[in-house]
């Protein structure tokens, strides 16, 4: 299945507050906090992408859900508006925020704040319970975005309109990130020798393996977190054994969102090196230890062959993980850096089969790839 385009996230949730003094005021009984929300640099949308993610650009969200917490996640604390009515906590479109959200008379023992974007109107017990596989992380609109930050005393209060008493002010700031990391890829590029072993190299499909299949709700260290788990993805265990890879390519893998297949195999020549996808692709995979596998099966003019990563390189270093929000890009050497092409030798020997991606990486940025073999 292809993926259209994604990503990059900047939706920030900002916990404010409006300020009084505390002269000539009480506190509340058992209402310590009370908070007023504000969110910038907000996309709401249903739409779908059709390009590559630039960089800086902004998240695209369809819906999102608001948790007041504590440091041991008990079930979210509730809230109430000025007037005594219950607070919203969740919003699924922009004119949803067209005002300033207050949550009044909020439990003390509230620490912290926690948000879920793309998931629907969940209860928290739902968000600790989360288990979300990849292969339903592929489409932009359904990614899961997740925050967390605890409260901080801001030193201000907000009183009651004709009661003398008041709350104290706390603030967080939360931002949102995806849990998934992006793989995007739009062509080919053959380095062909001054004396080329073949007269043509056409790329019939690539596809992935060596992931987490799922995601899962997790506290390490005193933080949750919402982190691929369960045993990796394999489906072939020998890469060099051609008859297991070819049977995977041509069996159980045809139908997969990890793998695309090109009818008619883009074709590269010493006079035509480059070959452009149909479409911009794009994987996703869950962050964390786990480095997908990239295979490419391939004709050397008539003769089946493929390649597979080995490792992936960040300059000079070797990618050992891949981060939550990260979009790593493939780009041949000497192409433009919005060019997401991978390169491939036209020594397809058995012993060149291995194939090394290098990876540069930045927070919201649109970041390069560079295959090696």
């Amino acid at each position: 299945m292809r993926l259209f385009k994604l990503m990059s996230v900047a939706l920030v949730a900002v916990i404010a507050m409006v300020s009084c003094t505390k002269e000539n005021h009480t506190p509340e009984v058992n209402t310590l906090k009370t908070v007023q929300m504000s969110l910038e640099n907000v996309i709401m949308t249903k739409g779908l992408a059709g390009d590559k993610i630039t960089a800086n650009q902004k998240v695209k969200v369809n819906n999102f859900k608001v948790f007041l917490t504590d440091d041991s996640y008990s079930p979210a604390y509730s809230a109430k508006n000025a007037d005594g009515s219950a607070a919203t906590f969740y919003f699924t479109t922009a004119s949803d925020l067209s005002d300033l959200k207050e949550f009044h008379f909020v439990d003390h023992k509230c620490t912290k704040v926690v948000v879920v974007a793309n998931a629907g109107d969940l209860s928290f017990e739902d968000v600790m319970n989360l288990k979300k596989e990849i292969k339903d992380q592929q489409d932009q609109n359904s990614l899961i975005l997740f925050g967390e930050q605890n409260l901080s005393a801001t030193g201000r209060v907000h009183t009651s309109e004709g009661s003398d008493k008041y709350t104290e002010v706390y603030e967080a700031k939360v931002t949102l990130k995806p849990t998934i990391a992006r793989f995007e890829v739009d062509g080919f590029v053959t380095k062909f020798s001054s004396t080329p072993k073949f007269g043509k190299v056409s790329v019939t499909a690539i596809a992935f393996q060596h992931y987490f299949p799922q995601m899962t709700a997790s506290t390490v260290n005193g933080k949750l977190t919402l982190a691929g788990s369960g045993n990796h993805v394999i489906a072939v265990s020998n890469l060099d054994d051609q008859a297991q890879v070819f049977n995977w390519f041509n069996g159980s893998a045809s139908n997969g969102w990890f793998i695309d297949k090109f009818t008619p195999a883009l074709e590269m020549t010493p006079s035509a090196p480059k070959a452009d996808t149909p479409n911009d692709l794009a994987y996703h995979f869950y962050a964390g230890e786990i480095i997908p596998q990239m295979m490419i099966t391939l004709l050397a003019d008539n003769t089946p062959a493929y390649v597979y990563t080995s490792k992936y390189t960040k300059g000079n270093e070797s990618l050992t993980q891949l981060e939550a929000g990260k979009i790593y890009r493939m780009s041949a050497a000497g192409l433009n850096e919005t060019d997401g092409s991978i390169e491939i030798p036209d020594d397809l020997s058995p012993i060149q089969r291995c194939l090394e991606v290098k990876v540069e990486v930045v927070d919201w940025t649109v970041d390069i790839i560079t295959p090696e073999f």
